[in-house]
């Protein structure tokens, strides 16, 4: 696990963040709470570490988090505020700082979960894909520990969305291109039979097969797919129908069976089409769960964030080296599988894993920081 760089403390970035204290580090990304100098308030403020900061391809990586949290408005994501470049010309996001602990966190204190509990925060994710697949993007690392869950007034286990590190930008984006080039990024447990075989044409339906997977292991307890490495997990996603959920909770219906059954078909034609359509089909189990938080799909007004973004992306981009992508420190990398529909080998470089570890499969994308740095408070910051 990389070492928070203590010498970070103190410093003052863009003459405005004043770092106080570390939340979490990744494998290239460092996120810290600061105080903003004038407002006294406190913000998460993520980093790329220093042997990354004048990467071109780790750059174009960052920018592409920016852009995808910047561009859309939405109650259920973390609030990107600024953004910029210190004097030194390493970039930095400035966020929200969250109060609350992940999904990860919650699910392990509540095994099996309630069904209107669950259902009601799968609701919530889906809103929140709904307002991102309508603005063109593909979160494509959605996992328990990239779901925050914070209370709201008086509303409990209300959601954002965390970590767009690896997202997709449709519509021929030249920074979605990075994503491209070779490597595929996510966590083995939740990717789709496509992520797996390394198909050019994923889209948005694998954030909800993602999202059928979160709730299947919610709750039964375990992953539609258990296997003993990562390898073997990543050959029966492909290869392999999840068990039916009543196999493991025969105390549940055959309708919440069956709303999950066509979330998990290995078969993409057979699955949900928009997030909405999974929404409504789950809804009915929310039990007396409000409904009234929606995010509305009309495009927010322009933010002044959201106009800097759209004036700095317009510039061009650094140019990317023609090699293969960057690869996180203790990221999960999958070799792409080219004209072949196998099964790619997983890298060996990945770290064992420990008792305090992820089980195979579920470790970070981007490194130990996971999207939701746990501070001792119990705050986490929407970041890394």
């Amino acid at each position: 696990m990389p070492v928070v760089d203590e010498a970070l403390r103190g410093r003052v970035i863009d003459g405005k963040y004043r770092l106080t204290r570390p939340l979490g580090e990744g494998g290239m990304g460092m996120v810290w709470v600061a105080t903003h100098t004038a407002l006294g308030r406190e913000f998460a403020v993520k980093l790329l570490r220093p042997e990354f900061a004048r990467d071109p391809q780790a750059l174009i990586r960052f920018q592409q988090e920016a852009v995808a949290v910047g561009k859309v408005g939405s109650p259920h994501l973390v609030s990107l505020t600024d953004f910029g470049t210190t004097a030194d010309g390493e970039p930095y996001i400035v966020m929200e700082l969250l109060e609350g602990r992940t999904l990860e966190e919650a699910m392990r204190a509540e095994k099996p979960m309630a069904v209107p509990r669950i259902a009601d925060i799968g609701c919530q994710i889906l809103t929140a894909l709904a307002t991102v697949h309508e603005r063109g993007i593909v979160h494509r690392d959605l996992k328990p520990a990239n779901v925050f869950l914070m209370r709201l007034g008086d509303r409990e286990d209300f959601v954002k969305l965390l970590d767009f590190g690896v997202a997709k930008v449709l519509g021929g984006d030249r920074i979605s291109h990075f994503t491209r080039t070779g490597v595929l990024l996510g966590t083995p447990t939740y990717m789709s039979p496509e992520q797996v075989q390394g198909g050019r044409d994923v889209d948005h339906r694998c954030d909800l097969w993602a999202v059928g997977v979160i709730l299947f292991r919610a709750l039964t307890g375990r992953r539609p797919h258990e296997a003993a490495s990562r390898g073997e997990r990543l050959a029966a996603i492909a290869t392999q129908d999840v068990p039916p959920l009543r196999r493991f909770r025969p105390d549940l219906g055959e309708d919440l069976e069956a709303v999950l059954g066509r979330a998990l078909t290995r078969e993409i034609g057979r699955r949900y089409v928009t997030a909405l359509e999974f929404r409504a089909a789950l809804e009915p189990f929310r039990g007396g769960a409000p409904s009234a938080y929606a995010t509305s799909l009309a495009p927010p007004p322009p933010s002044p964030v959201r106009l800097r973004l759209a004036a700095a992306f317009a510039a061009p981009a650094p140019e990317a080296r023609p090699t293969a992508p960057a690869v996180d420190r203790g990221a999960t990398t999958i070799p792409a599988a080219v004209g072949r529909p196998t099964v790619p080998a997983v890298g060996s470089a990945a770290p064992a894993a420990s008792p305090s570890a992820p089980p195979p499969g579920e470790r970070p994308t981007v490194g130990p920081a996971q999207g939701a740095a746990t501070r001792h408070d119990g705050a986490a910051a929407g970041a890394a």
